[in-house]
């Protein structure tokens, strides 16, 4: 659709996420997780809570140390195959949620680094594969992060890139929090 927008990531130990999505004339996406509830609100659909292993995917992402955490995260993580991704060595391992389907992760051979990671997601319109690709990675307070990320399902694309990282600015618990729904108004 070639639509360009911005995104704001706002994350805070030890459980909570937001994103919030700018989509020029499409509007404001938001989806987030306030440490017990996964949410998203978008023109489309509006305000929706998330359950069952959608929920449980939310709470996994919003997960800070998601990194360091992963064998606490999966009841199962199993190396499945050391396969050449985009010209570089990988090993592929298999996560296994306690709830939902199993994801795969690929890290590269060399840096130890995450370049890939295979979900199944719930969205809006059903069940759907997606590919996000965790691609220049650059040092930040001595993090690495990854500064393009790449998203791939087969309802639409996106390429995000990261300008501007800040850790630890002070972030209100509210942020997070589910909005309150609109009233609906009567038909007249």
């Amino acid at each position: 659709m070639n639509v360009t927008g911005t995104i704001e990531v706002f994350e805070k130990a030890p459980n909570k996420a937001l994103a919030v999505i700018d989509l020029s004339y499409l509007g404001i996406y938001r989806q987030g997780f306030d440490g017990a509830t996964g949410w998203t609100e978008d023109p489309e659909n509006g305000l929706r809570e998330v359950e069952g292993a959608a929920r449980a995917a939310a709470e996994r992402d919003a997960d800070f140390y998601w990194p360091l955490r992963l064998a606490r995260l999966y009841a199962q993580l199993i190396v499945r195959a050391r396969l050449v991704l985009d010209g570089r060595e990988a090993w592929v391992v298999e996560a296994v949620p306690a709830e939902g389907a199993a994801e795969k992760l690929f890290f590269d051979v060399e840096s130890g680094l995450l370049v890939r990671k295979d979900t199944e997601r719930e969205l809006a319109e059903g069940k759907v594969q997606v590919e996000n690709y965790f691609e220049d990675y650059r040092e930040f307070d001595g993090l690495r992060l990854p500064t393009t990320i790449r998203e791939w399902n087969p309802l639409y694309s996106y390429t995000m890139k990261i300008t501007a990282v800040e850790q630890n600015p002070p972030i209100e618990d509210s942020r997070f929090r589910k909005p309150e729904a609109e009233p609906q108004k009567p038909n007249p």
